[in-house]
């Protein structure tokens, strides 16, 4: 899919946003960054945004030409990218059982 239709979201999204963490040890930063887009993908569905994880970005995280671009001196930070913007066409609505009907305690057993 990639080979035919480029990375989904780049070229496509209005923005692609870029986030970057600090290396340090012990080597934490891309759960933090997970934990940062984690965040940003929720307000993005709660604003009806379209949100779209471009993990080939932290590929790039050694590629001197692109870290240029981005003002970030090579190997100093962990990075990983998402693209966002309004979706073309909109997502359906998903049925969601009621919690009740799918919450097992443990208690319960």
């Amino acid at each position: 899919m990639t080979v035919d239709n480029g990375v989904l979201g780049v070229g496509t999204a209005p923005y692609f946003i870029v986030v970057a963490e600090v290396r340090g040890i012990p080597p934490v930063e891309q759960e933090s960054i997970a934990h940062c887009l984690e965040n940003m993908w929720l307000k993005a569905t709660a604003l009806k945004l379209g949100f779209h994880l471009v993990s080939l970005t932290s590929q790039m995280a050694e590629d001197k030409e692109f870290l240029t671009l981005l003002n970030i001196p090579a190997g100093k930070y962990s990075i990983n990218g998402c693209a966002v913007g309004y979706p073309a066409i909109g997502t359906p609505s998903v049925n969601r059982p009621e919690v009740k009907d799918v919450t097992i305690w443990m208690g319960d057993r």
